[in-house]
């Protein structure tokens, strides 16, 4: 530590981190053991096809269905469906079509791809009938030099062929009241929070935590279960105004009876002070552990007056123990 006169420039209070596993119920075992033998099968067709760029969106969506699979099953058991029967390039541009090439497009989305031409973050991004993704500007200007044709696989594509993104989703109460009205079970996940959320409460009344999900809508899951369970929390995500986020912000700071705060990684990892927490919930690992890093450090930061506790939610063996080994790489070098 940086020191002043024998004195330590920045004090802060320890920081304990733990990888908490969780094991899977039967019924949660039966799907990911089906989904991820699928997708052993269409991996390997992936690596033996000639062009195996072709389904690198499609190999892409099934790792991360899998990974959501570990929070809920219901995040994607439909969708889980449809990507293991539709895993081949798509010319007949019907609504049927353009809605699996959207459902591509978000998910390339979602895990923060690079433009395929100028590697860059994607800023307007847009979907070829190859499933290949572009920022609009680079692949219109390809298209005009290049006799239409996809740089990655050669494919001819017309510039009025190209997907934009969907639009914004259903409101946040109206996807809450349709997974209430299906059925809805807390997962092996979920249950474990509401624990760890209980005996803290009861060893430390005082006791303040913030959840992260990199998905709004496992958000979604944990808020219907945190209401049956009378948990007092707020919310911060990508689709609220700046309003919302500041009274969020506000209440979890300053009402003793908000315990917890959901906040989707991306927004909890810019500029936000979280120090009125203590106790830190990871809920699914991302590949990049910088993000979480970032997220963190909301919490353990300067104004930080009470031991800090970082709890990493894994369910063993699965795709997720994968992820934390890539982690612990990308740690090192």
């Amino acid at each position: 530590d940086m020191q002043f006169n024998g004195r330590s420039i920045l004090s802060l209070p320890p920081v304990n981190s733990f990888i908490h596993k969780v094991k899977f119920n039967i019924e949660e075992k039966k799907i990911y053991d089906e989904v991820e033998k699928e997708a052993k099968i269409l991996f390997k067709k992936w690596r033996e096809s000639k062009n195996s760029k072709d389904n690198y969106a499609t190999i892409l969506e099934i790792l991360m269905r899998l990974r959501q699979i570990c929070n809920h099953h219901k995040l994607c058991a439909e969708r889980v469906r449809e990507i293991l029967e539709a895993h081949v390039n798509i010319f007949d541009m019907n609504d049927d079509n353009i809605k699996s090439l959207v459902n591509t497009l978000r998910v390339i989305i979602e895990n923060n791809e690079d433009c395929c031409i100028c590697l860059e973050p994607l800023t307007t991004p847009v979907i070829t009938h190859c499933k290949h993704v572009f920022d609009r500007d680079c692949i219109e200007k390809v298209i005009d030099k290049d006799k239409h044709a996809c740089p990655m696989c050669r494919s001819p594509v017309q510039k009025n062929q190209l997907i934009d993104p969907p639009p914004e989703r259903e409101s946040i109460d109206e996807e809450i009241g349709n997974l209430i009205t299906s059925d809805y079970q807390p997962s092996s996940k979920i249950k474990d929070l509401l624990e760890f959320l209980k005996v803290s409460n009861e060893n430390d009344p005082t006791t303040k935590s913030v959840v992260f999900s990199q998905w709004t809508s496992f958000l979604n899951l944990i808020e219907i279960a945190f209401k049956e369970a009378n948990v007092k929390f707020v919310r911060l995500d990508g689709s609220m105004s700046r309003s919302k986020r500041e009274q969020s912000i506000n209440d979890f700071t300053y009402d003793p009876e908000v315990k917890v705060f959901l906040i989707s990684l991306k927004c909890g990892c810019l500029g936000l002070n979280l120090t009125a927490a203590n106790q830190c919930f990871l809920m699914d690992p991302w590949w990049n552990p910088s993000i979480e890093d970032q997220a963190v450090d909301r919490i353990y930061r300067l104004g930080q007056t009470r031991p800090v506790s970082i709890f990493r939610f894994v369910i063993e063996n699965t795709i997720e123990d994968r992820v934390i080994e890539l982690q612990e790489k990308k740690r090192v070098l």
